[in-house]
């Protein structure tokens, strides 16, 4: 049988097919979602879930010119599959394929790149508000776990005055972000679906009733549910009707996530996203000692060896239990974690207060996340100075997630203010080492580590330098050049000096662990020793670890004319493999060896010019 899926390439081939024959197609979307996503690795259950409704709304509404805003857009998959890029779906988080969330340069139908939760609502409300007397309309999908984001609440409580917009805010409830949602709003949105099942089945979408006596319409919206989200026919016509009539609405949805999916169904968390089997036709190894343990895992075991021993630690993350290990220890002191869910803002506050309170606090925010949470790290974090442990997991290039969950800001928002200790260890001893020391230091520290194994504990350097607040660590001795490398860079930094050595060039390593405090004397006796000092990070280069150093030597009547950054230039890096990219943008041994090289040859060449050597003499 031919399948409907490969006649779909927009809005009008979709206006073709009959519509009892919908649900086959909603059929086959899910169909290859299952087959593709474990060879590619990804986002699983949340595009099963949201399939019936992305066809229905895509039924009801031309998204060419009317707009299609997903909160997050990690359920992006039948979207893509339903405007033109069903072929390219095979390769979606592949280098070169479509990205695992929306993108406009892919397609006319993608409004924004984005993937950082809460944002839906307020960017549809100011489309809508942009097209005011054009026949378009702003539809906004943002699920349950999104809703209580404080951009969210901000949005609604705005939205309640602008009921004249051509807005439609779906919400896709389906008890689950990625662990199961918690919090009082959680509660509420079951308590009505509950409400609705005691009285019969959960309202049909023919039926569009409002549910009265919830919190939605309490601020003055016109709130439709909740329906089947997965009765496609139903939501055509309570979609058409919304349409027609012209009026803008709040429609509660209630999805299965993983839906069609028996395993995916029954443990939704663990099915949210699934690993890829997918080789690379071009594998890069990240250094020659690359390990099997994540960082992630080591984080949480530190944090768990240290709770045992210490009753005042605690530990919290921001919906992201499972992503930063802490599921772990929450099991272990369910009594001392907690999920404050997507609301990073209050994660930071909240734990500021913890400790102001005499609790010593494990902060887990993926690097790029945290960035929501800018004002507190100055008011809360540093204004106060209150030790707070910022532990920062994905930090540097994640991969596959590509641009929107790439953790390269965090220095250079961090660094920015004053205060904060900043530190990166180079292994998984390092980073034990690194949880102590800033559990014990009574000041506000942010610790960064990649989305990568550590090195096996077997094939770590030899760790012979104290770990101290501000000292770093001389890993290799050499005369023609200096690499000060930060955190992850340690490893291949190592591996590039073996290539340089091959080519004649002698090369001092130094793990640098802190970006503050800066370790001066290191500084100092690696200009005063090499012609070349060279700065490399697994970061953007403006504000990061190379510009700490070139404005530190400058301040300090230093020859900051020597040093030389390498880390990732002014742009955002795309998906891939970790490796892939890290060797694209020249972070691999080989690019960092290349790099090198280059700088000592420009050194040697500006030294044995006759023009410099006369200036020299003058």
């Amino acid at each position: 049988m031919s399948k409907i899926l490969d006649t779909i390439n927009g809005h009008d081939d979709l206006l073709k097919v009959p519509e009892g024959e919908l649900p086959r197609l909603a059929e086959e979307i899910r169909d290859r979602i299952v087959n593709v996503m474990p060879r590619n690795g990804g986002h699983f259950g949340s595009g099963l879930g949201i399939t019936d409704l992305t066809i229905a709304l895509h039924r009801v509404f031309d998204f060419r010119k009317d707009h299609f805003v997903l909160d997050v857009s990690h359920q992006c998959y039948p979207h893509k599959m339903l405007t033109g890029r069903r072929v390219q779906y095979e390769d979606i988080r592949q280098k070169g394929g479509p990205a695992g969330y929306t993108r406009p340069s892919e397609s006319d139908y993608d409004r924004f790149v984005w993937a950082h939760a809460g944002t839906a609502i307020s960017t549809a409300m100011g489309l809508a508000q942009a097209d005011k007397g054009q026949d378009r309309w702003a539809v906004a999908i943002v699920g349950d776990a999104s809703i209580p984001t404080g951009v969210s609440l901000e949005a609604l409580n705005h939205f309640a005055e602008l009921h004249d917009l051509k807005l439609l805010v779906v919400l896709n409830d389906n008890d689950m972000s990625i662990a199961p949602t918690v919090g009082g709003l959680s509660k509420h949105l079951k308590g009505i679906k509950q409400r609705a099942r005691e009285s019969g089945p959960i309202l049909t979408p023919q039926a569009g009733e409002p549910y009265t006596g919830n919190f939605f319409e309490s601020i003055g919206h016109r709130y439709l549910g909740p329906v089947d989200g997965h009765d496609i026919k139903g939501m055509i016509e309570l979609f058409n009707r919304i349409k027609n009539a012209g009026q803008a609405s709040f429609v509660h949805v209630a999805t299965i996530k993983g839906k069609g999916h028996r395993e995916a169904e029954k443990d939704q968390w663990k099915w949210h996203a699934v690993g890829g089997s997918k080789k690379s036709a071009n594998p890069v190894r990240e250094h020659s000692r690359l390990g099997k343990k994540p960082y992630t895992e080591v984080f949480v075991d530190a944090a768990i060896e240290r709770a045992r021993k210490d009753k005042d630690v605690h530990a919290l993350t921001a919906a992201m239990p499972c992503g930063t290990g802490l599921r772990r220890f929450a099991a272990e002191f369910p009594d001392r974690f907690y999920d404050t869910g997507i609301a990073e803002q209050h994660a930071v506050a909240f734990a500021a207060g913890m400790v102001k309170g005499g609790k010593k606090v494990l902060c887990a925010i993926y690097s790029t996340f945290l960035q929501r949470a800018y004002d507190q790290l100055f008011q809360e974090i540093a204004l106060n100075r209150i030790p707070v442990t910022l532990c920062l997991d994905r930090a540097g290039i994640v991969g596959p997630d590509g641009v929107t969950h790439n953790g390269t800001f965090d220095i250079a928002y961090i660094r920015s203010l004053p205060h904060i200790n900043i530190l990166a260890p180079r292994d998984a001893t390092e980073l034990h080492g690194m949880i102590e020391l800033a559990l014990d230091s009574g000041e506000p520290c942010a610790i960064r580590y990649p989305r990568t194994a550590a090195p096996d504990l077997d094939l770590e350097f030899p760790h012979e330098t104290p770990l101290e607040m501000g000292r770093s660590e001389l890993l290799r001795r050499g005369r023609d050049v200096a690499i000060l490398a930060y955190g992850s860079m340690v490893y291949p930094a190592m591996d590039a000096a073996e290539i340089l050595e091959e080519q004649g060039i002698s090369t001092t390593v130094v793990n640098a662990r802190f970006v503050r405090p800066i370790d001066d004397a290191m500084l100092r006796q690696a200009l005063a020793e090499h012609p070349v000092v060279v700065t490399v990070e697994e970061h953007a280069l403006s504000g990061g670890f190379g510009a700490a150093c070139l404005e530190y030597a400058a301040r300090n009547e230093m020859d900051a004319s020597r040093i030389r950054p390498i880390g990732l230039l002014d742009d955002f890096v795309e998906h891939g493999t970790r490796a892939e990219m890290l060797d694209e943008h020249g972070l691999s041994p080989a690019g960092i060896a290349q790099q090198v090289a280059e700088h000592v040859r420009r050194a040697r060449s500006h030294t044995d010019h006759p023009d410099h050597a006369a200036e020299e003499a003058l």
